[in-house]
């Protein structure tokens, strides 16, 4: 949202920005949630940018459709079943993924809650260069939309973006409690359906961005010192 809403406050400027903020949502007549006495609040800050319909949709229809997980019906988009193809377990996973809308491309921030290489990808191409680095996100309120039915009741809310380690550096792997901010392809994942349809993911990215606090040692200092990190990393590689 930002300061163009700020209103004036004894408190400073931060309050008066929350404050501003909640009475727009309070005028837009957006609801509480249950149990809650005032609008409950996603933040906004640069969100409607990175939704695809931008800023034709509303505060209000921001909100709405911020906050609501997309359907997990993979097999409408494209997914197969076994019953489709000839060739069995391997013919279910072809396609492996379908794009989730026509409009693809995807900004994610959130927390990272997990980070490794999975052991259960199949390293040759068309499929794979090598196997994947997952990265397991806790986002951001205002990132629900990207997240399926089965995201949420099948998966524990958790969202997985994948990115072929043949085509990311080591230097660049994140480390759990990570903040992050990621940028690509917006998926089902065809291969495993649960009872609530297909997840969605992001993948492959085609940009991260990892932050984090560590020990750094700057040339005009003679001891290392606490500091705020970024790692970013963009690569055209991985399928996109």
């Amino acid at each position: 949202m930002g300061s163009r809403f700020a209103g004036h406050s004894r408190y400073g400027r931060e309050t008066a920005m929350s404050t501003s903020q909640r009475y727009l949502f309070t005028r837009e007549g957006i609801a509480s949630a249950a149990g809650q006495t005032e609008p409950e609040i996603i933040s906004l800050r640069n969100s409607l940018a990175n939704h695809y319909q931008g800023l034709e949709i509303g505060l209000r229809e921001a909100n709405r459709r911020f906050l609501t997980a997309v359907g997990g019906d993979g097999f409408a988009r494209g997914c197969h079943t076994p019953s489709q193809n000839v060739g069995g377990e391997l013919a279910y996973a072809v396609p492996s993924w379908v794009s989730v809308h026509d409009h693809e491309t995807r900004t994610v921030e959130g927390i990272l809650t997990k980070s490794k290489i999975t052991h259960e990808d199949f390293p040759l191409r068309p499929w794979h260069a090598y196997y994947d680095w997952n990265f397991y996100l806790r986002v951001d309120r205002q990132y629900t939309y990207l997240l399926s039915e089965s995201n949420l009741h099948d998966y524990g809310g958790g969202f997985e973006c994948e990115w072929d380690t043949a085509f990311l550096p080591s230097w660049a792997w994140p480390q759990e409690g990570n903040r992050i901010w990621m940028i690509g392809r917006w998926i089902y994942d065809c291969g495993h359906p649960q009872a609530h349809g297909h997840k969605t993911e992001i993948h492959p990215p085609k940009a991260f961005a990892s932050f984090r606090t560590e020990v750094t040692q700057f040339a005009a200092n003679s001891e290392p010192t606490r500091a705020n990190n970024a790692v970013l990393y963009i690569g055209s590689n991985g399928g996109y």
